[in-house]
């Protein structure tokens, strides 16, 4: 192996004194604290700690022993010349190649900073058991460090391990390790039954001192609140937050709160949240809920002063502003919604597009329609679709349906194209405009010929429209770009069936689709019908039983019971088409089949819905 030079061998000497670091890579592999993602809804919320949490338990009052010094403060370079390789092989092949190298480094060492290095490559590769045996020999080296016990406490919860969980905790209690890791641990997971029930068993496997850590009862507060039991949850919240301890008491108020709300105590939940509110006026964590909870209560001279007093920084005002407005306009308060969104920071920090949008709501909402669709137009961004989507359903009440096309097609850049006019299209059919949904579609693919999915939504809006002619042209262009897609396949051989008399090329445009995709009901049913209309009807039924199993469809009913009563199986038939009727809502083509083939099953079994659609 070539020497290396000098520079490179101090700059890794520096790495290991803590002047300098070792890069890891570009993704960001330390642990971070979660953030609510919702505050609305109890059940689904996260109930997370305050990001600089540090207490300890009554157990860790005693002053923890003195680090552990680096055992290698003066390096070999034999050593110095391997890290360099690891970091080499690091840089070139990724955290995988590296880990080995690396971890064999550490072993041989000892040395704390090359450990703590071990565990962000390990963290990046995202293998657990490379995570875990990191983190295991980061603990024999650095028995305090909190980060090794909480990347492997993760690890064992995630593969359901529980004692193994509850011996870690264990020694982290031994070795002076805050466990505030846990609760927030709890709040990250309260969505997953398992990992929740893997933290359940493991404080149960705990000694009974270790249990009484507050770090522990504050997970145990969790735990009781997503179980559903509301009762011992707020008993015990009122405990921790009554207790002399350094726990962050806000997440704690806030199952309290929540508690208390689903045990039908609104106003007590309200109480609790402004006592939170009074001890930790900068968490938002607090103050959504009681801003949601005092606008659902009808308490908008309160809400308003909560919001008014909150100490936040700017962005976190805007940020609570908007979820106010929100809430606000949700429970049709639309001009205390418009008064606060007026009154944020000049800085929007990026978030002008929903400022933007709950302005343009809160002006509908007050009766100013015309303003609001003007300043709806100015929403781009990541709500540019949301929009567009909202003013059109603006226009149709405004009877302004026909200016739609216009606005969409002025608005949307070509990325979104496909998405937001297959949209309006679907809007314009949903409210008996097929003309104006063509209209949109012709004008699209002028401006956007290459889009397939526009072309192919024409297609079937033509057959819809009895423009069949038009389908099948449409379809064509599409299958001189894609000759095997099994879709426009099965839709020109079906046009074909249905609409003319040439079944012979109509079943080879068919039995292709199928070739490609065998899977998929609609070929299926395709297949099976273009056997009936050749009269094989031994094969149409086995097809069509196939499609009904794959997706029980009005429309494959009303093929399969058609073979089905064509071979006489009269009360099979029936029991396919009285299925497909309670099943879900009637297609045309089922109806017209049962009232042409067996009418009274229409009075026996249909809704009255379905009874006037045969009318």
């Amino acid at each position: 192996m070539r020497s290396l030079p000098s520079c490179l061998l101090i700059m890794c000497t520096l790495a290991l004194t803590g002047c300098s670091h070792l890069p890891v890579s570009k993704q960001n592999a330390s642990q971070e604290r979660p953030t609510s993602a919702s505050t609305d809804n109890p059940s689904k919320s996260n109930i997370t700690n305050k990001d600089n949490a540090t207490s300890t338990s009554k157990d860790t009052e005693n002053k923890p022993p003195k680090a552990i010094k680096d055992t290698t403060t003066q390096i070999n370079d034999k050593y110095l010349k391997a890290i360099l390789e690891a970091e080499f092989t690091l840089q070139r092949e990724g955290t995988e190649k590296a880990f080995g190298p690396f971890y064999k480094l550490t072993e041989q060492t000892k040395n704390t900073a090359l450990a703590k290095h071990l565990l962000r490559i390990a963290t990046a590769t995202q293998n657990e058991q490379d995570i875990e045996k990191s983190a295991n020999l980061v603990m024999s080296i650095a028995p305090h460090d909190q980060q090794a016990y909480a990347l492997k406490f993760q690890v064992l919860a995630q593969s359901q391990r529980s004692n193994d969980a509850a011996t870690l905790l264990e020694s982290a209690i031994k070795h002076h390790v805050k466990l505030d890791f846990l609760p927030i641990y709890a709040d990250e997971n309260i969505r997953s039954n398992e990992i929740m029930g893997t933290l359940s068993d493991t404080l149960v496997l705990l000694p009974a001192q270790i249990k009484r850590n507050e770090f522990i009862q504050a997970t145990k507060a969790r735990l009781l609140f997503s179980q559903g039991h509301y009762t011992e949850s707020a008993a015990l919240t009122k405990t921790l937050i009554a207790a002399h301890n350094n726990l962050h008491k806000a997440p704690i108020y806030l199952i309290l709160a929540y508690s208390q709300d689903q045990l039908g105590s609104r106003n007590k939940a309200i109480q609790t949240l402004e006592k939170g509110f009074a001890n930790y006026p900068n968490e938002p964590q607090i103050i959504t809920p009681l801003l949601n909870f005092l606008v659902q209560a009808n308490q908008l001279k309160e809400s308003k002063h909560v919001y008014q007093t909150a100490k936040l920084s700017p962005l976190e005002q805007i940020q609570a502003g908007i979820r106010y407005s929100n809430t606000l306009l949700t429970n049709k308060h639309p001009e205390l919604a418009l008064e606060t969104l007026n009154h944020l920071p000049a800085n929007h920090y990026g978030l002008q597009d929903q400022i933007l949008y709950l302005k343009a709501t809160a002006l509908y909402q007050t009766g100013k329609k015309k303003a609001a669709i003007q300043s709806m137009q100015h929403v781009k961004g990541a709500l540019l679709n949301s929009a567009t989507n909202q003013m059109a359903l603006w226009m149709y009440n405004e009877g302004r349906e026909k200016d739609i096309n216009k606005m969409v097609l002025d608005r949307t850049p070509p990325q979104y194209i496909s998405d937001v006019v297959t949209t309006i299209s679907q809007l314009h059919e949903e409210e008996h405009h097929p003309d104006l949904s063509w209209q949109l579609l012709t004008e699209a693919l002028k401006k956007y010929p290459q889009s397939n999915a526009l072309r192919y939504h024409k297609a079937l809006l033509a057959e819809n429209m009895n423009h069949w002619q038009d389908t099948i042209k449409e379809l064509k262009v599409l299958l001189s770009k894609d000759p095997k897609n099994p879709q426009y396949l099965n839709a020109l051989g079906y046009t074909l069936l249905t609409r003319t008399q040439d079944t012979k090329q109509a079943m080879n445009y068919i039995q292709q689709a199928y070739k490609y995709d065998p899977k998929d009901p609609a070929i299926v049913d395709s297949l099976g019908w273009g056997y009936f209309m050749l009269g094989k009807l031994k094969q149409a039924t086995y097809y069509l039983n196939q499609a009904w199993q794959l997706y029980p469809d009005s429309d494959i009913a009303a093929h399969l019971g058609e073979s089905l009563w064509q071979q006489k199986n009269y009360s099979q038939a029936d029991s396919i088409w009285h299925q497909a009727l309670q099943i879900r809502q009637s297609s045309p083509l089922l109806m017209d089949t049962i009232k042409r083939l067996n009418p009274s099953l229409i009075e026996k079994h249909a809704t009255p819905q379905q009874k006037e659609s045969t009318q």
